[in-house]
């Protein structure tokens, strides 16, 4: 069983970008993961072709404005963020909350790697397979969830688990299940063990 490290401090109350006026905490963060932005076998020609498709997608369900996927390209340009790991390769490309309408977590498995820049070092290519595309609106929120997919995407356990699911419907049951691990070991011992995730 993988380990994701997640510090927290403090349990901070931030409000997500969904509706009914509910306040959750980075303790539930498994409601910005929906079935419909985790997606397998997409063949892409080129990081930026990836980093479009996952941006068209986000926008298709209305997560994100139009010019979010502008900005995601133009910080991947500047800022890469292909993760340098002894296994299967991935990259976490984001950009800032002014994009975001409503937050949620991009899953993207991809039916061959394509070369992303390495983080800290640009002129390090990577062949990547696996893209975390997180559109968070909530400022405060979005370092607490690039910390937790960092954690979760450089572990090799955790990524190996994700190369290997069946499918996108695999993929998503793994990565409801991750979460819920995560805000388990958060929550501490006042809190259930695991909650039901959305479906969506």
């Amino acid at each position: 069983m993988c380990r994701l490290r997640h510090r927290r401090s403090r349990q901070k109350r931030v409000k997500l970008g969904g509706t009914g006026g509910s306040t959750p905490t980075i303790m539930d963060a498994n409601r910005l993961l929906y079935r419909y932005l985790v997606v397998d076998g997409w063949c892409c020609r080129t990081a930026e072709d990836a980093i479009r498709r996952c941006a068209a997608l986000l926008f298709h369900y209305g997560h994100v404005h139009a010019d979010f996927e502008a900005a995601v390209v133009e910080r991947e340009r500047n800022h890469p963020s292909g993760l340098p790991l002894a296994g299967p390769k991935v990259a976490i490309p984001h950009t800032d909350p002014e994009y975001v309408r409503r937050s949620a977590l991009l899953f993207a498995r991809l039916d061959a790697p394509v070369e992303f820049c390495t983080m800290g070092n640009p002129r390090r290519h990577l062949s990547v397979s696996l893209i975390a595309m997180p559109a968070i609106k909530e400022r405060e929120l979005a370092a607490d969830v690039l910390e937790f997919l960092i954690s979760l995407l450089t572990d090799p356990e955790c990524v190996s688990r994700l190369e290997q699911a069946a499918g996108a419907e695999g993929v998503y049951a793994y990565l409801q299940h991750a979460l819920r691990q995560a805000v388990s070991r958060a929550s501490g011992p006042n809190r259930a063990e695991s909650e039901p995730a959305e479906k969506e």
